[in-house]
Order: C-alpha cells, then sequence, then structure tokens
C-alpha cells in the first residue's frame, strides 16, 4: 500500500475512535420539527438525537474522565424507554435565576431551564415524563461495573432544508453542564416522523 493511502486510511480510522458515531443520520425518514422558544419552527432533515455522558476508571480524577455519546430514537427517563417514533416531545421549563456573562460583565439573568417533558403518541396519549438521568445500562451497556458513569446531556442534531447544520442541547442532566442558548432560541417541542 503506498504511503499516502495509509495515512489517508489512518486518519480516517483515528478520526472514527476520536468522533464516535450518534445514531445514524435520518436520512429515509421525514423530518423533525423543531419549535423554539420564539415561536418560530424549522425542519431537521437528516437528523440525530443522542445522550452525552463521561465515564473514568474508578479511583482516577474526573478531569481525565472520557465524554462518549450514546445514539438515541427515544426519550430515556432512569430505566423507562419512551418511543418518539410518530410522537410529539414537549419540553416543560421554568424560569430560573442564573449568572452570564452579559456585555463584558457577569450578571443575574432569568433563563428557563428544563424540569421535565410531555410525550404525546400518535394516537393523542399524553405521558408526564419526570426528568430523570437515563441508567447507565441504557447509556453504556456493557460498561465495566466499577466504572464512574455521568450524564451530561440529550442533544439534537441536524441540518435544515437549506444546509445550515444545527445542533440543540435539549437538557441538561447534571449541574456540571449547562444548556446555553439565546433567549427564544430554546426547544419548547419536537414533532418527530411516523
Amino acid at each position: 500500500m503506498q504511503p499516502m493511502r495509509i495515512l489517508v486510511l489512518l486518519a480516517t480510522l483515528s478520526g472514527l475512535l476520536l468522533f464516535p458515531a450518534t445514531l445514524p443520520a435520518q436520512e429515509g425518514l421525514a423530518p423533525v420539527i423543531v419549535h423554539l422558544g420564539d415561536g418560530s419552527s424549522l425542519p431537521l432533515r437528516p437528523w440525530s438525537l443522542s445522550y452525552e455522558f463521561s465515564t473514568w476508571a474508578q479511583g482516577s480524577s474526573p478531569l481525565f474522565a472520557e465524554i462518549r455519546r450514546a445514539p438515541a430514537n427515544a426519550l430515556w427517563a432512569g430505566k423507562k424507554v419512551y418511543t418518539l417514533v410518530g410522537a410529539t416531545l414537549e419540553i416543560k421549563t421554568e424560569m430560573a435565576e442564573r449568572q452570564r456573562e452579559v456585555d463584558g460583565e457577569v450578571r443575574q439573568v432569568r433563563v428557563p431551564v428544563v424540569k421535565g417533558f410531555v410525550v404525546v403518541g400518535a394516537e393523542g396519549k399524553r405521558s408526564e415524563v419526570k426528568l430523570e438521568p437515563p441508567h447507565r445500562e441504557l447509556l453504556a451497556p456493557g460498561l465495566d461495573k466499577s466504572a464512574n458513569l455521568l450524564p451530561r446531556s440529550f442533544d439534537l442534531k441536524g441540518e435544515t432544508l437549506t444546509g445550515t447544520k444545527r445542533e440543540f442541547c435539549l437538557t441538561s442532566l447534571t449541574a456540571l453542564v449547562e444548556c446555553q442558548v439565546e433567549a427564544g432560541q430554546e426547544v419548547v417541542k419536537l414533532e418527530f416522523p411516523k
């Protein structure tokens, strides 16, 4: 094999190892419709959902944790799995005081904080879902029981119909990670295709 081909192959393989794939983009499906806090909405296709989490060996520092993603096609809360195919996911928020940098200085501002979800099934049944980090077996099946695991966030990635890449942090799952979005750009509802 030629040296240049070997370098390209190694670079490709290392990229796959460093950046594990999320759920394969849903190219064959209809777009997911994202509704934002300012009343606007946009379709994303292809799109993918994932949970971000970190793992580290017992006895080592969390500063050296490996950040990973678990692809998802459902909402996970504890050990429960809520299907999203053909459903609408409403994100329940309430306003809370947080410190943010505004015009170069730190100020107290009111921001929306996710408190839970409502899954509205294709048949119209509404299920209230408490905000709860997913169980470790959903995030990392087969992970060594002695390893530490910290769920971080629930995210949506996709492209608009014009090809603009968008990424939304739907909710943080720990106080160590915060979804910081501009006012009015928080996701309030997602409509999933059948």
